[in-house]
């Protein structure tokens, strides 16, 4: 048998061997995080050196991945191909989005999913991909929302919105702006408020409501400037072109003097001035160069021109867009229709290098118009791009349609979730609360019950007492006492005396008298609960006679087992009710009494050939209230039938 003493020592040898293995675990996992945040920084450093970036990048991945920092790892996969997009290699820059969306599935990141989408949308929006940008903005926009990031929905909702508004869906833009709206209503970031304020704005524009649109163009400079006493030069920048924007609105309107204001003022930000923001200083002097165009000053053709340059030098094919539609604009206002037609030309050849559809139908527009005879080739290619626009617009508006309806089940999902959370909880808190309830209720039931039912019969016993007591006391003056004293009278009189006062005479009317008050004792006279049966019968037949024939069925041998006195008692008053009523009133040959029993209730059914009465005067019926208010007493139920010459029929039912 090996010594305990063996055991614990191997156990301090596994552990001492075990602890250096963890801390080298730890230390490598800790030079790793050093080693992959170092190549970042490095890379984010020489960004505009791409292979060497990339370079820097592809180390801090590869070590991510296999030391499995998964969010630095996917952070760098973004970071990829952001380098690549910003040296404007977008197929590159794809294709790395695509290995973002793989690892953010695999590791199960919503947000990353999230930017995967986002950055596809961006790129192929960038690549005039239109459907593509709009359907991965919608992927983007609803994963953000599944993690409640309000801020980022906006900033989709801001992207689509944008698309729309390019294509020409004025409406489907617009609803998706103000719904971006809503979803940044709360946020402190206005940035993106300021975009969504100026899709709206350029909306209204082009809708020609140009007041309104002057008022999105105020609300978003009011935004940008908010808490901003000395601003930045990118929020410089932005108000640059919040200015010149605004200034197209009044160029729009014809307010031409209003919008020069504007350009001149935005022309003197310094930012302006800067060799790398020459394209914003393109855009101000290319709108400077229309409106001297309108107000005919001299020099607005050499100012478009000097725009028009410094495009073509950043080979900037946006901006020269604009260019050749202003200068065409220009010589079509100046009706020297020759000089306008190349510029629309240049403009529908750049157009298509951007493949932008609209670009190019507004390009073919100002052909066509212009042309004395037109080509048919333009014709023909106005046509295709018209009716591409229309397909493409059909199919933004089906992402988004599906985008919506997805959207509002997951709302009404998330929603009935949280209600069925809610119910079931409450119903939790319901169910103990009732059950704490029912406990005390069930004690005070249990202590008020006897009570009550001891007031109940109580009360019961002194109205039937007290009615009985009515009755008794109303029959032995109507009978009794009226036939004795009759009887005193005869006895009394002088000139009868010989007639009546004889001792058969007072005989037989003292024999009537003695049967009335028979009667009026059987009536009330204690109940024999033991032999009911029997006792039932008993008072029964006192009904029988020569006029009455009174018949019973169904009362055999055991009938009343299992059945209280006190229903017994109240069922021997009731038929004794009846039979006098019977008696008194019906004129009946003959009367049937049935008895039925079940498990769970006795069934006795009345029925006379009396003269019954007119439902209309139910005297008789009000008469044998007594009779209902007992069976009511017993819970029973009690139905009294009767129409004139036709009888009476009764209906008794008691539950056992």
């Amino acid at each position: 048998m090996r010594s305990p003493f063996v055991f614990i020592l191997l156990f301090f040898c596994y552990s001492c061997n075990k602890k250096p293995s963890v801390l080298d675990n730890t230390r490598a996992n800790n030079d790793n995080l050093s080693k992959v945040k170092g190549y970042y920084i490095k890379a984010q450093k020489n960004k505009n050196n791409l292979p060497e970036a990339i370079a820097y990048l592809d180390s801090a991945i590869v070590i991510s991945k296999e030391s499995k920092i998964d969010s630095l790892h996917l952070k760098y996969l973004g970071y990829k191909s952001y380098i690549y997009s910003k040296n404007k290699e977008y197929n590159i820059a794809l294709s790395y989005s695509d290995s973002l969306l793989i690892e953010a599935k695999r590791l199960k990141d919503t947000f990353y999913l999230a930017k995967a989408y986002f950055k596809k949308g961006l790129y192929n929006n960038k690549k005039n991909n239109i459907k593509e940008a709009f359907y991965n903005y919608t992927l983007s926009k609803k994963y953000f929302q599944s993690i409640n990031d309000s801020l980022q929905v906006g900033n989709k909702l801001k992207n689509m919105a944008t698309i729309q508004k390019d294509i020409g869906d004025y409406g489907a833009s617009k609803e998706t702006a103000i719904e971006g709206l809503k979803f940044l209503s709360n946020n402190d970031n206005e940035r993106f408020s300021v975009g969504l304020y100026n899709v709206l704005a350029i909306i209204k524009k082009e809708e020609k409501e140009f007041d309104k649109s002057i008022e999105y163009r105020d609300k978003a400079f009011a935004l940008l400037v908010k808490n901003n006493d000395v601003l930045s030069n990118k929020d410089s920048l932005s108000l640059a072109k919040l200015l010149n924007n605004k200034a197209v609105v009044y160029i729009k309107k014809g307010s031409y003097t209003n919008a020069l204001k504007l350009l001149n003022r935005a022309l003197i930000f310094p930012v302006i001035k800067s060799n790398s923001n020459l394209a914003q200083k393109a855009l101000i002097l290319d709108n400077i160069g229309v409106v001297r165009g309108k107000l005919q000053e001299e020099g607005a053709k050499g100012i478009l021109l000097e725009a028009y340059r410094i495009r073509d030098s950043l080979k900037n094919k946006s901006g020269l867009n604009a260019s050749y539609i202003h200068l065409c604009e220009f010589y079509i206002d100046k009706k020297e229709f020759d000089k306008a037609l190349p510029w629309a030309e240049l403009a529908y050849t750049n157009a298509q290098e951007l493949k932008s559809l609209v670009a190019q139908k507004e390009a073919l527009h100002y052909i066509t118009k212009l042309e004395r005879a037109p080509k048919p080739n333009y014709i023909k290619a106005y046509k295709k791009v018209t009716d591409s626009l229309t397909l493409l617009s059909n199919q933004v508006r089906k992402i988004y349609a599906e985008e919506k309806y997805e959207a509002h089940e997951y709302k009404l999902k998330a929603l009935k979730g949280e209600k069925d959370a809610n119910e079931a909880q409450f119903q939790k808190n319901i169910s103990l609360i009732i059950g704490f309830a029912l406990i005390i209720l069930l004690l005070l039931y249990n202590y008020y019950s006897d009570k009550v039912k001891k007031e109940k019969n109580k009360k019961e016993q002194l109205i039937a007492v007290y009615t009985t007591e009515t009755r008794i006391s109303k029959r032995v003056h109507d009978e009794l006492a009226n036939d004795v004293y009759c009887l005193m009278t005869q006895l009394q009189s002088n000139d009868r005396l010989t007639v009546i006062c004889n001792k058969e005479g007072v005989m037989d009317s003292l024999e009537i008298i003695y049967n009335k008050s028979r009667d009026i004792s059987r009536e009330t006279n204690s109940i024999d609960t033991d032999n009911f049966i029997e006792t039932l019968k008993n008072m029964l037949s006192a009904y029988n006679n020569s006029n009455t024939n009174v018949i019973s069925k169904g009362l055999n041998e055991g009938f009343w087992n299992n059945i209280s006195d006190q229903k017994k008692i109240i069922v021997y008053r009731v038929l004794q009710e009846l039979m006098t009523n019977m008696k008194k009133h019906s004129e009946a040959s003959f009367t049937v009494l049935g008895f039925s029993r079940t498990n769970t209730s006795i069934e006795i059914n009345y029925t006379d050939n009396g003269v019954g009465m007119d439902s209309d005067k139910q005297k008789l019926k009000n008469g044998l209230k007594n009779a209902e208010n007992r069976m009511e007493s017993i819970n029973g139920v009690f139905i009294f039938e009767t129409s004139l010459n036709k009888g009476v029929k009764v209906k008794m039912h008691i539950k056992i």
